[in-house]
């Protein structure tokens, strides 16, 4: 085998089953659990010329922001201080998308690479009301509510604006934040494993890699929802955990929820490669890894080592 198949992961068929289903049917308690609420945003702080933005993009808008989203205060400890939002990304084209459908915001080219910015104070309180009570990690929310804070210092005269509690789902399969977590922190990569026993003396190992600081907690429970893989820390750094898939057929499981879930920037190539590799490789005793699909398999790998 070329990924590590499902079959050898020590669990019997009905907790399979179990593990598939969920997914695949989710059930009426996991749902109940899905709380994003952007009725307020759709409703009254949406710009004129929208009428409304599918909730679908937003939960992945604020799973993309909890990955490469910051909430900047510039001179926080004097009067003159200023609130903006930026997204980093080389993937200008990604930018464009996220700006056109939000409807506000500006594209600036930031060194080498460009940033969704906003800093005026029409945007920045439709960003409040979009993302309170809609943020899961600790870190954003601690970062956010700073931000919220500072901007009730600033208008002092106009009604504050109170910070809702954090919210804590469990599935996180049903809606569209892991999408954009994936976006913006995850990678798929595959790559060859010496294997005398094989014919061409080696192997393909596929992994999905998700990462993120000091936020052991949120991957446990993406990896609880899943039902495969593992949370570890990076080497030298206790700080940086890191969610890891090599099961094959659970990689096909979060590929299958990015059809569903879109990731909306370049790496969705990576999708279509990964799952092109794993195909190959559930395929390799009735299609042999020689002449034109070897060649395909290697320029698979080679562009998804590359991406």
């Amino acid at each position: 085998m070329f990924c590590e198949n499902l079959e050898n992961w020590p669990i019997s068929k009905k907790q399979k089953n179990i593990k598939m289903n969920k997914y695949f049917n989710g059930s009426s308690e996991t749902l109940r659990k899905v709380t994003f609420n952007f009725k307020k945003f759709n409703n009254f702080y949406l710009p004129e010329h929208k009428k409304r933005i599918d909730n679908a993009f937003l939960e992945w808008f604020v799973g993309f922001t909890e990955g490469d989203g910051s909430f900047v205060i510039s001179n926080p400890k004097n009067e003159k201080k200023r609130l903006f939002f930026f997204i980093v990304q080389k993937d200008i084209q990604a930018l464009h998308k996220l700006r056109s459908t939000l409807g506000f915001g500006k594209i600036q080219k930031h060194q080498n690479v460009h940033r969704y910015a906003i800093s005026n104070k029409k945007d920045i309180d439709r960003l409040i009301i979009l993302f309170n009570g809609n943020l899961i990690l600790n870190k954003t929310n601690e970062r956010f509510r700073l931000w919220v804070n500072a901007r009730n210092d600033l208008d002092l005269g106009q009604p504050q604006i109170k910070i809702q509690s954090q919210l804590k789902i469990s599935d996180y399969l049903n809606n569209g934040w892991l999408s954009g977590f994936i976006a913006a922190e995850g990678r798929f990569n595959a790559y060859r494993v010496l294997d005398f026993n094989a014919t061409l003396g080696w192997r393909v190992r596929c992994r999905f890699i998700l990462s993120q600081k000091n936020e052991e907690k949120v991957l446990n429970s993406i990896q609880k929802a899943v039902g495969s893989g593992r949370v570890t820390f990076r080497k030298n750094d206790n700080s940086q955990f890191l969610y890891t898939i090599q099961h094959m057929d659970y990689i096909l499981l979060i590929i299958d929820y990015l059809r569903k879930h879109p990731l909306r920037v370049k790496k969705k190539v990576d999708v279509v490669r990964m799952n092109k590799i794993i195909n190959y490789s559930k395929s390799r005793k009735t299609q042999p890894w020689v002449g034109k699909v070897l060649k395909r398999v290697e320029t698979l790998l080679y562009r998804l080592d590359r991406s």
